[in-house]
């Protein structure tokens, strides 16, 4: 094979190479779709959850990694699963999850884990 030849396909192996672990680390840093392919589907905003008592505390967190409405659904849904909560509703425009708990730290600490477990991570709370 011609030299010239085998030098232009190690520059398309390099750049392909870079390029995929380039992608990598901005999804690693929430950059980018979150790679599950979720992000192009389109579809209605999902359904808010309701919270139908007005008793409990209610918490305001902010998420990284959310960037379409099927992460808002996987987040809602996960959040929901914690003993003791209730009301859970995402934007993942602003990364604003808003629910309503018990109040036990330990609760929010459950919380908190969950959304670690599934890849969006609690940034911060008000």
């Amino acid at each position: 094979m011609n030299t010239t030849y085998t030098v232009i396909l190690w520059v398309i192996i390099v750049a392909a190479i870079a390029f995929v672990v380039w992608r990598i680390v901005q999804m690693a840093r929430g950059k980018g779709g979150c790679g599950c392919g979720c992000c192009s589907a389109q579809g209605p905003s999902p359904q808010k959850s309701a919270d139908s008592t007005s008793s409990g505390v209610q918490c305001r967190l902010y998420v990284n990694n959310m960037h379409c409405n099927n992460c808002e659904r996987t987040v809602t849904t996960a959040i929901e699963q914690v003993e003791s909560v209730h009301g859970a509703a995402a934007d993942h425009a602003s990364g604003l999850v808003v629910f309503r708990y018990d109040g036990r730290e330990e609760t929010l600490e459950k919380v908190k884990g969950k959304l670690e477990e599934i890849g969006f991570p609690f940034d911060r709370m008000e």
